[in-house]
């Protein structure tokens, strides 16, 4: 079991020669807590294996991820290669207009009389250097990424041992099973295992803190706007860039740079001046070399993103252009609706219950003038649509496939008209929607808990809808932001921008970072206590070394408020947790104000309903 998750393996010899201070300690134990899970070396990893087997229901699935995930990466290579090497474009025209042996048919994997061979597979292997060079690289990181997956195989069969045995939850309960009650048997098997090695109680906030410590660095990195400077690109005013590869590339220099298993590197928390500049530097350096890496690559990634989401939308794009025009939350929004120790699965159902009103929102200012054409375009398309059906119906399939216009058959003109329709049809509002933003925004912030105080009482005004779309936007733009900032946005931004902004990086982590016995360098915010005002504008001071201006006095307000979401959504999910310090006192307020509210219906709304805008005492969301 040592193999599994590099715990320590103590056996009763080994006990007896560990220092006096640990045979005090496990004298009081029993012979089955000196065991696997004794004091693991790595709390965050083992506590993340421990989640990770919960969110994906048990082993078979979570391996089955881990395979097929590695396998799509090369059928996306092997689709790519397929498409621009395999491929003989022009050989294939010919053949489709019957410019060679026009009285044989041969499959298109076959060469026909004049030896034209549109579709061969033999192409792959009369690569050019360069292409192979690429290959090499790229099968050298799926690789390693492959032998890691490998390697955490005996750790997953160790969780599985672990829920088996010390949890007592089967592969048929935990189907089922809330993560509340699995935290319940996490605390408890704590205080039997000592998985942890700490004096004080465990909590299940301490346990999430485990799991969540980098996404609550994150979560505060972005809610107090710390680097949103850096990430506006000139002459696009105030609007800001990050996408899921900015993102994912941000995430890998500051895993490099910062983290270190359950803490903060020594040098990025260090007063000695000169090394911490030199850990500056060092960081500064990697952004600007994976700038110049995706420069470099910038067109493979392209041809990836565009593979990748057009083969996981295959069959819907086949119908219709819906992915591209159905929305979504931004990667940037989803940045500041996340709270502190909020899990990945309870983050993302939050966020699912929220799509439908924020459709219904946006869908509320659609314009007249729109919607009219979209009518008349509608039923002109719809007209031809219908004829051709019929005609298609009656006729059978050779009417399908003769060409309505040149070089373009019925199927293909079936295949449009469907697609324009499903645009127009977007377009057209429902004939039923009444007009009430004020109604949509609250059932969306009831789930997204975001409500700046500029939006209050605005909800009608098309500058709110415009900065709401800009949160919630159309997939497509998402991708075509991505497509284009691979090439152009991103770089620059690697280079350029946030190399000047390390200092303010080293001296966030510095400024929100403590060290709790037990849990190692946490953000301060993430212990879910009522941080006031003043402690927020001492950190906005310091990274800013300048005055605390009127702007950053609001948008510490709406941090603290969202501190106080966070609270009260670890209570919801949680009941029998119990906050330290004036935390309590945040609770007890927000349940008068629900019983003040509501009295006749209190037991049937949730805590963080007493922050919502329609409650006339309330604080507005964080931003």
């Amino acid at each position: 079991m040592a193999s599994y998750l590099d715990m320590p393996l103590l056996a009763k010899a080994q006990s007896t020669e560990s220092t006096d201070s640990h045979i005090g300690h496990l004298e009081l134990e029993t012979e089955h807590t000196v065991g696997p899970w004794w004091h693991v070396r790595d709390p965050d990893r083992f506590f993340r294996l421990v989640y990770n087997f919960y969110a994906s229901k048990g082993y078979t699935n979570l391996v089955s991820k881990g395979i097929l995930n590695h396998l799509t990466v090369l059928v996306v290579l092997f689709l790519l290669l397929f498409v621009t090497v395999a491929i003989d474009y022009k050989q294939l025209d010919e053949r489709l207009n019957g410019d060679h042996c026009p009285d044989e048919r041969v499959p298109l994997f076959s060469p026909d009389c004049k030896g034209n061979w549109p579709i061969n597979l033999g192409r792959l292997r009369n690569l050019s250097a360069g292409v192979y060079i690429l290959l090499f690289l790229f099968l050298l990181v799926w690789s390693i990424s492959f032998f890691i997956f490998v390697r955490s195989l005996p750790a997953i069969s160790g969780i599985k041992k672990f829920y088996e045995t010390e949890l007592g939850i089967s592969r048929r309960r935990l189907q089922t099973i809330e993560w509340d009650l699995v935290m319940d048997k996490l605390v408890n098997a704590q205080q039997r295992l000592h998985i942890v090695q700490t004096d004080r109680q465990f909590t299940k906030l301490d346990i999430t803190q485990l799991i969540t410590r980098r996404a609550n660095y994150r979560t505060a990195l972005f809610s107090l706007g710390i680097i949103d400077d850096a990430l506006r690109i000139p002459c696009f005013g105030k609007r800001i860039y990050l996408t899921k590869s900015l993102r994912l590339v941000m995430d890998w220099v500051l895993d490099a740079h910062v983290f270190e298993k359950n803490r903060i590197r020594p040098q990025v928390l260090t007063d000695d001046t000169q090394e911490r500049q030199l850990a500056e530097a060092d960081m500064a350096r990697s952004f600007k070399f994976l700038g110049v890496m995706v420069l470099i690559l910038s067109p493979l990634l392209i041809i990836a993103r565009i593979a990748i989401f057009s083969f996981h939308h295959s069959e819907i794009l086949q119908k219709s252009a819906g992915p591209l025009s159905t929305r979504h939350w931004s990667p940037y929004s989803r940045l500041r609706l996340r709270g502190y120790c909020e899990v990945n699965h309870i983050f993302y159902r939050r966020l699912s219950r929220s799509h439908q009103p924020a459709s219904k929102y946006v869908s509320l200012f659609q314009s007249q003038l729109m919607s009219v054409w979209a009518r008349f375009i509608g039923f002109t398309v719809g007209g031809f649509l219908v004829i051709l059906i019929i005609l298609g119906a009656v006729y059978d399939e050779d009417f399908l496939f003769e060409e309505l216009t040149p070089e373009r058959s019925v199927t293909w003109w079936l295949g449009l008209l469907g697609v324009i329709m499903t645009v127009i049809q977007g377009l057209i509002p429902d004939e039923n929607l009444v007009f009430d933003p004020a109604e949509e925004m609250r059932k969306v912030v009831r789930h997204t808990h975001y409500f700046p105080d500029h939006w209050i009482d605005k909800e009608d005004s098309l500058d709110v809808l415009d900065e709401f779309s800009e949160m919630f936007r159309f997939k497509g733009l998402t991708l075509f932001e991505e497509l284009i900032g691979v090439l152009l946005f991103m770089p620059y931004i690697l280079f350029f921008k946030l190399p000047g902004q390390t200092p303010t990086l080293m001296r966030f982590f510095r400024e929100c970072t403590r060290d709790v016995d037990g849990l190692g360098h946490v953000c301060r915010f993430a212990e879910l206590q009522d941080t006031g005002k003043s402690e927020v504008q001492d950190i906005h001071a310091s990274l800013s070394m300048g005055e605390f201006d009127e702007r950053r006095d609001q948008t510490d307000i709406k941090h603290r408020t969202k501190m106080e979401w966070s609270m009260l959504w670890f209570k919801e999910h949680h009941n029998d947790w119990v906050p330290e310090g004036p935390g309590q006192a945040i609770i007890e307020e927000s349940e008068e104000t629900l019983r003040t509210e509501y009295p006749q219906e209190f037991a049937e709304h949730s805590l963080h309903e007493a922050l919502l805008p329609h409650n006339p005492q309330s604080k507005p969301y964080d931003r």
